[in-house]
């Protein structure tokens, strides 16, 4: 397994029914399941609690141009409120599989002098994020 098996997809009407539409050109994912530990202390002892953040979810990507269809979703959701429904999946059987509603952000959209254009996009749950496998 590695992270360059795993890839985001956007739904292409923004919701479950829809079809699977990769986003072209993706970096680095980063997903925070969102259950961080919490630990208190305490003069007498100490307490620990699973806390719920909630699940999100970051990744970077190159900007084409044209832009693909996978990026338009991308800015599609972005200047209409942030609403779309995602799918993190490996190509390799039995693996990790993330779905369900969220919000999506571009953060930053990046021109350097030298290199690539690059997009900064952040993902957080909107509803149910639902872990299976492939």
């Amino acid at each position: 397994m590695s992270g360059k098996d795993y890839m985001v997809y956007l739904k292409d009407d923004g919701l479950v029914g829809g079809v699977d539409t990769l986003i072209e050109d993706q970096g680095d994912l980063t997903i925070r399941p969102g259950k961080p530990l919490e630990r208190t202390n305490y003069k007498d002892g100490s307490k620990t609690a699973q806390g719920n953040d909630g699940w999100s979810a970051s990744f970077n990507t190159g900007l084409r141009e044209p832009v693909g269809t996978g990026q338009q979703l991308v800015f599609d959701a972005f200047d209409n409120g942030g609403d779309q429904y995602m799918v993190i999946k490996s190509l390799t059987s039995g693996a990790i599989k993330y779905s369900g509603p969220i919000k999506l952000s571009v953060e930053e959209i990046a021109h350097p002098v030298t290199g690539e254009p690059a997009l900064q996009i952040e993902m957080s749950e909107d509803g149910t994020i639902i872990r299976g496998t492939t």
